[in-house]
């Protein structure tokens, strides 16, 4: 589907074609030797000195090419540089003017005004060159595309088809019944090494436990498992853990990386971005059931798209909602496209490792990816709902199952709003109704009475749609009251009344009604299936606004009453019965008041107005879950131009949504075949979903499963994630990516089945341990001889110290946690005192992956060991080992607090025993028995602390916790 382009650019190009070509100045080369003769004198050394370098020379910048009058006239990315009708303004002499930071041609210094009046006379002349000194013209279009290379055949290897890669035979039995263990083998035989041996089971089971759930074993399950002699033990293991739901927890995380996950916006105020924490949730969900990686990507680009969206479907196209966003730019177009340069890169990035961004202002440097290449792809987003539009109202998801749940509710709050308010709406009301004075003051808007001015008139046979518009025609109905209609059939009603002006308040009395859908002005006020039996006063002061002065309407659908009387409808303003009824208890000090107050409260007006939203029509109520969620405004979205240096001020050519070139068959970005969904949403991000959904898509399937390996083997085949061009790095094994991403399509893009290839491997299984031969010839381990011995991550070092001092709570999914923080950390936020609620550490005690992920403000334990940036997505995390690490470790509330928790839980679960305290400590540090000299060590330390230190024995225990909480074993894994 072709973008429509924008009417005044196709005009304005039109002219200044039609023009350029009809223009006596520009027909034709001038042969004149005059012409020629001034060319050669006195043009052609200013722009030899200052010009060709960089528009002739091996440089074609801009696309602009001077050493020919053939490429002079063809232009560049910026247009034309002259003017026909004006050779005065042209933009080659405007270009040199120096009036800004972007009119600084040549860049070496401004010229003087002498060569500017030769360069003008000379396009005045017509631009006349000296055939002699003009040298071929280069093909502008292709090098525009830098490096010149398009189509499948480029030669750059992440462009090239997934090639089908048979595992070589190995000289090694064990490394041949793995197809990932013959390619490694093969690599490292090269090389003269030898891989390492098995890790211990111990080890194992713990390596396995981190890689799939995020947290340790229990010193039990290590032991079942280390005494688990059958040959299947180990991937029934694996199994188990891909079963459980903390898998899904340890593996969002991993993505929420790439994302850029935060629940805030940046910026000054860093306010909350609402319901975004669902997206997590989605994450979660989708990995425990092994969404397929096509319908994964599927739903998180063009979640709203797909055939019959569902709430998770929605909840996923959260993925395009995390960029920053600034609610105050100083220039609110360059931020509109600034949250769409976040999505190209962010989609870009995580599902293609291509990094675009450097195409945003100019063609790619490196990668052949050109500024056309570039704002096609951001066509795919173009037309999405700004996020500042919609922050404040998410998008509503009510499926059937939620619809019934809603009714249910609903039956249930109109049952204790029923029970709570009768007692003491019915003495009022007994007290109002024998009160004259009080019934005389009452003035209702809407009266059914019989021949006043605001009299209700109705009628029994159906009157058809429009029977609540302005202009209905309503001369049959009868007036009210009138023949009553048969017991439990339907009514419409229709009253009209002036205001002089528009009331306070607004208030309903509702008398003899078993429903009511009631409109005002044609606008919803109450929407109720079922109402309690009696008189009821409904308050809807915040519907005033539906009013207005002069005439108004009231217009009622309801059933008749199984008295077979009509309903009584009564619509009351300012002088409403409750309002003057209490006044009037108040003022007149009557003797009921005190007993009222006791019955019904002190406040009896508050006590008779509850939360109606149970009868507050659709449109009025909150109904639904709320989905931070990407929608489209129509099918058709506004046209989108090249911003020439990333400028959206500076429009070059349109565009329209497509692949860019070097992943399609042909040098220009293919468009995408787009289907628009209804008339809602255009479908281009289906288009791009579906298009990076294909199997021969050669970066796709090589991306996700390169991540995979990343957080297998601590290191991707490709050790830049993001980036498979030319800036990355080569893969270490091209052949084992190839084979890897092959066998995930063929396996139906299954994350579990990949993670039981890889782990199922010799290599998964080997030791960390060091070799001093294999370290001189690989000391990086680029070929994997040995397992990467690391230190746990951010979430996993907080998740073990509340695992460990018994406190983790395993709750899943739910609005994030707000851990307590030191005083001094919640004083550096942008407004202090916002944006971190107060919670106990107690109620915060969960999983990392549900801590509120605020731009401004972290966790320091969190921060402290690498946590994940969001400012950009974050392929990798470096491990940093600072100062800061050890002091958190050792003196922070945080730590002071799990220290006392682990002592705790020790006297609780070995007794009073020293020894027994001991052993059981160190077992649930180290998941496994410790060694004689390990708890000689430590009882040595407990002693001293209490002999030397002269400690209670409490105390002494959560020194000696602290402690084991800072052990090498228990922050590494082997």
């Amino acid at each position: 589907m072709k973008l429509p382009s924008h009417p005044k650019t196709i005009s304005r190009l039109a002219f200044c074609s039609l023009w350029f070509l009809a223009s006596p100045l520009f027909a034709q080369e001038s042969n004149s030797d005059d012409g020629a003769a001034f060319y050669r004198e006195k043009v052609h050394p200013i722009l030899k000195e200052h010009c060709v370098k960089c528009h002739g020379g091996e440089k074609i910048k801009a696309g602009l090419v001077l050493t020919s009058r053939a490429g002079l006239l063809k232009g560049g990315e910026n247009g034309s540089p002259i003017q026909a009708d004006a050779p005065e303004k042209s933009l080659l002499l405007d270009m040199m003017s120096y009036r800004d930071g972007d009119h600084e041609m040549p860049p070496a210094g401004k010229r003087p005004s002498a060569e500017r009046d030769i360069l003008q006379k000379w396009l005045a002349m017509g631009a006349p060159y000296d055939p002699s000194l003009e040298s071929a013209a280069p093909k502008v279009a292709e090098s525009s595309h830098a490096p010149a290379a398009s189509g499948v055949n480029a030669p750059w290897w992440a462009y090239q088809p997934v090639r089908e890669m048979q595992p070589p035979k190995v000289d090694a039995s064990e490394w041949n019944k793995n197809p990932v263990d013959a390619f490694l083998f093969a690599a490292m035989a090269k090389q003269g090494l030898r891989p390492n041996g098995h890790a211990s089971k111990a080890q194992l089971i713990r390596r396995a436990y981190y890689d799939l759930t995020g947290l340790p074993p229990s010193p039990e399950e290590v032991q079942r498992f280390v005494q688990d002699d059958a040959p299947d033990a180990w991937p029934r293991l694996i199994d188990s853990l891909l079963a459980k739901p903390q898998y899904g927890e340890k593996w969002a995380r991993h993505w929420m990386d790439i994302v850029r996950y935060a629940e805030t916006e940046g910026f000054e105020r860093d306010s909350e971005k609402p319901h975004i924490w669902r997206y997590r949730d989605y994450l979660i969900e989708a990995f425990n059931a092994d969404l397929p990686y096509t319908t994964f990507l599927t739903e998180q680009l063009a979640g709203d798209e797909i055939p019959n969206p569902t709430q998770r479907s929605l909840t996923a196209t959260g993925f395009l909602r995390f960029s920053q966003f600034d609610d105050e730019p100083a220039d609110r177009l360059q931020a509109k496209y600034d949250l769409l340069a976040d999505n190209v890169q962010v989609t870009a990035e995580a599902f293609l490792g291509m990094t675009m961004g450097c195409a945003r202002c100019h063609d790619h440097k490196k990668d052949p990816i050109t500024q056309k290449d570039y704002y096609s792809f951001m066509a795919f987003f173009h037309g999405m709902k700004e996020y500042g539009a919609t922050r404040n109202s998410p998008l509503m998801w009510i499926g059937p199952q939620q619809q019934e749940v809603l009714a249910q509710e609903k039956r249930n709050t109109l049952t204790q709003l029923d029970a709570k308010y009768k007692k003491c709406e019915n003495i009022l009301l007994d007290w109002y109704s024998q009160n004259a004075s009080a019934e005389k003051l009452a003035t209702p808007l809407v009266e059914a009475v019989a021949g006043s001015e605001n009299a209700w008139i109705h009628t029994a046979a159906d009157p058809g749609p429009h029977w609540r518009a302005e202009n209905f025609d309503d001369k049959a109905w009868q007036t009210t009251p009138g023949t009553s209609a048969a017991a439990g059939k339907t009514v419409w009603m229709r009253a009209r009344f002036g205001l002089a002006q528009i009331p306070k308040s607004l208030s309903l009395d509702l008398e003899y009604a078993e429903d009511a859908d009631v409109f005002l002005n044609g606008n919803p006020l109450l929407s109720a299936q079922t109402l309690p039996k009696g008189r009821r006063f409904l308050d809807f002061t915040r519907l005033v606004k539906h009013l207005h002065t002069g005439s108004n309407l009231i217009t009622v659908k309801t059933r008749v009453s199984t008295t077979g009387e009509l309903p009584k409808v009564r619509l009351f303003g300012d002088k409403s019965p409750l309002k003057l009824a209490e006044k009037l208890l108040t003022e007149h000090k009557h003797s009921d008041l005190e007993s009222l107050k006791k019955q019904a409260g002190d406040d009896i007006l508050t006590s008779l107005r509850p939360n109606h939203d149970a009868w507050l029509p659709e449109a009025e109520r909150p109904l639904g879950v709320p989905l931070s969620a990407v929608s489209e405004n129509n099918a058709t979205p506004a046209p989108l131009a090249v911003h020439r240096r990333g400028s959206p001020q500076n429009l070059g050519a349109p565009v329209e949504a497509a692949f860019p070139a070097i992943l399609s068959a042909t040098p220009e970005p293919n468009p995408a075949e787009v289907i628009p969904v209804g008339n809602q949403s255009s479908g281009r991000r289906l288009a791009l979903a579906k298009w990076l959904s294909l199997p021969e898509n050669p970066l796709v399937s090589r991306v996700a499963v390169n991540r995979l390996w990343q957080h297998h083997f601590g290191r991707g085949i490709v050790p830049t994630p993001n980036d498979f061009g030319r800036l990355g790095e080569l893969p270490s094994h091209p052949e084992l990516l190839d084979f890897l991403a092959r066998t995930f399509v063929e396996q139906g893009w299954s994350f579990k089945a990949m993670h039981r290839l890889m782990m199922n491997s010799q290599a998964y299984q080997m030791s960390s341990v060091a070799s001093a031969e294999a370290l001189a010839k690989d000391p990086d381990n680029r070929l994997w001889w040995r397992y990467p011995m690391r230190r746990l991550t951010a979430e996993e070092l907080r998740d073990s110290i509340l695992n460990v001092s018994g406190i983790l709570k395993l709750d899943a999914f739910g609005p994030p946690v707000h851990p307590p923080l030191p005083r001094a950390v919640l004083e550096t936020q942008s407004i202090p005192g916002k944006g971190w609620p107060l919670e106990t550490a107690e109620a915060t005690a969960r999983r990392s992956v549900y801590v509120h992920v605020k731009r401004s403000l972290s966790v320091p334990l969190l921060s402290e060991h690498d946590q994940a940036a969001t400012d950009s997505p974050c392929p990798v995390r470096f491990t940093s080992t600072v100062p800061t690490q050890a002091l958190g470790m050792l003196n922070s509330e945080f730590m002071a607090e799990q220290a006392v928790q682990f002592a705790r839980r020790l006297a609780q679960e070995a007794g009073s025993d020293p020894a027994a305290q001991i052993r059981r400590g160190l077992q649930l540090v180290f998941q496994r028995e410790p060694t004689t000299s390990e708890l000689t060590i430590c009882q040595a330390t407990l002693n001293r602390f209490q002999n030397e230190l002269h400690l209670p024995p409490q105390i002494a225990l959560q020194r000696l916790a602290l402690l084991a909480l800072n052990l090498n074993e228990f922050l590494y894994l082997d």
